[in-house]
């Protein structure tokens, strides 16, 4: 069962709406500063900023960069989190996919595979393990 909320009086509103006046100028004027009571893993990650420019360009796992960043400051970050961080908020590049053509000639690879031994258990006349492997080096194989 959910309590009401207990709702303030008009005279008690009325009696505080200048404090909040005052509060909100010296938060405009920066006197004040306003916290978010919930802070993320990402809003401790802009106090290292500085720090982890350093990394920028060296090629360094994030793997490595997380577990340096919890052993040096205390900070649990996973990997995903700090990659995410650094690639949206320092401008770090993000990794290029080389493999897709390799995959996709794997794949081609497997279905000719495939296609090929089909065809064998077909044809009687040939040799289940004569393959035709044209056209594929024997690093992919």
């Amino acid at each position: 069962m959910k309590k009401k909320a207990v709702l303030p009086s008009r005279e008690e509103i009325e009696n505080n709406k200048s404090a909040l006046a005052e509060y909100l100028k010296k938060i405009i004027s920066g006197t004040i500063t306003v916290r978010t009571k919930k802070e993320t893993v990402s809003d401790r990650l802009k106090l290292l900023s500085d720090e982890l420019l350093l990394m920028k360009g060296q090629k360094m796992p994030y793997s490595i960069l997380c577990t340096i960043v919890t052993d040096k400051t205390g900070l649990q970050v996973s990997e995903q989190t700090l990659r995410k961080f650094c690639q949206e908020n320092l401008d770090f590049p993000r990794a290029k996919d080389s493999n897709t053509a390799d995959r996709s000639r794997g794949s081609t690879l497997t279905k000719n595979l495939k296609a090929t031994r089909t065809g064998n258990r077909n044809n009687s006349e040939q040799n289940e393990s004569e393959l035709d492997l044209s056209g594929f080096d024997n690093e992919t194989v």
